[in-house]
């Protein structure tokens, strides 16, 4: 495990068809009270046999989707942002039009 309080991440060792053992950091931080892996813990990985080093990934929904649901997250925050303003800007400018 690697601790940086309250996170933590797992160390995760395999080896591939070839018999290459390759060691990898968890992509994911988690909690340290959700405690998601504990040492010693067997895991199933993913990973493509051509590159195994720079593709492995442990076999779980949220580690294999998070990375891409990133940028779709951050937009529907920088969307919804946006359509509270656009409401505040609209409501003043229909104000500034009653006015003049």
């Amino acid at each position: 495990m690697e601790i940086t309080e309250p996170y933590r991440q797992a160390w995760v060792e395999f080896k591939t068809e070839k018999g290459q053992t390759i060691r990898f950091l968890d992509k994911l931080f988690w909690n340290h009270s959700f405690e998601k892996y504990k040492k010693g813990q067997k895991v199933d990985v993913l990973y493509d046999p051509e590159n195994p080093i720079q593709t492995a990934v442990t076999n779980d929904f949220i580690q294999r989707t998070t990375v891409s649901w990133w940028p779709v997250i951050v937009g529907m925050i920088v969307i919804m942002v946006g359509f509270v303003f656009r409401k505040i800007m609209k409501r003043k400018a229909t104000e500034l039009d009653k006015r003049l």
